[in-house]
């Protein structure tokens, strides 16, 4: 054994795997325990090991088959980044039966459909969003789900006011199961009432402009043109 060899290297593989799944089970659902990151905790950034990162990932997996030969109803696997544990698919509706009520609870109708919005059409404006929803302003759901760090500020859009942009975090990705933000479920709905509306709204644009005269644009050079135009229209 070489002089100062780090503890875990002394240990046989029972004990390895054991420290590495003891790390997977402590963290939290806002930690992101990557194979790097579990590497750095147990050798706090020690060099010149007989030991990589990828010997990590093969611990998971013996852990993995440990878990599958004992038929435990679980397994670890690699979501947004991290390693959790998670609920076999079999045993998923009685899991999901127990975390429906507290869902419900944690999130409004409005806060729902709001993340639905922000997680198909991300970067997203507030705008965008409240044409989506059909509402005057989602400002305050918005900044719920900011408060959740569901939801992030991703920068400004290139157009005049510079409006704030929105996108999902990783902390969503954990909290609805998903490794990426392309493994959401194909929901068309979204996508065909954000162009129904856009339709929509350039219809009435168009009507707008159709309606409008060469005569009622030449009214607009005095001060009752407006209420005239009102008038003229309002049939």
């Amino acid at each position: 054994m070489r002089t100062n060899e780090p503890l875990f290297l002394t240990l046989d593989r029972t004990e390895q795997r054991a420290i590495v799944e003891a790390l997977i089970f402590a963290a939290n659902s806002d930690d992101i325990l990557s194979a790097k990151n579990i590497f750095d905790i147990i050798f706090e950034n020690q060099s010149d090991l007989d030991f990589a990162i990828e010997d990590i990932e093969k611990i998971v997996d013996e852990i993995n088959d440990d878990l599958d030969n004992s038929n435990r109803p679980y397994r670890i696997v690699n979501y947004a980044g991290g390693y959790q544990f998670v609920t076999l698919p079999q045993y998923g509706e009685m899991v999901y039966r127990m975390l429906k009520s507290k869902t419900k609870k944690n999130f409004s109708a409005a806060q729902l459909e709001t993340l639905s919005i922000i997680a198909y059409k991300q970067p997203v404006t507030k705008q965008e969003i409240d044409r989506i929803r059909g509402v005057m302003s989602s400002s305050e759901v918005i900044n719920v789900l900011i408060e959740k760090e569901l939801v992030k500020i991703a920068g400004r859009k290139d157009v005049i006011g510079k409006p704030l942009l929105y996108a999902t975090t990783d902390n969503f990705l954990k909290t609805f199961g998903l490794n990426q933000i392309s493994d959401l479920p194909k929901l068309k709905e979204i996508e065909e009432i954000a162009e129904q509306k856009l339709k929509e709204e350039e219809e009435e644009a168009t009507d707008l402009v159709l309606t409008v005269s060469q005569e009622d644009i030449e009214k607009l050079g005095n001060t009752n043109s407006f209420t005239m135009l009102e008038d003229s229209h309002s049939g």
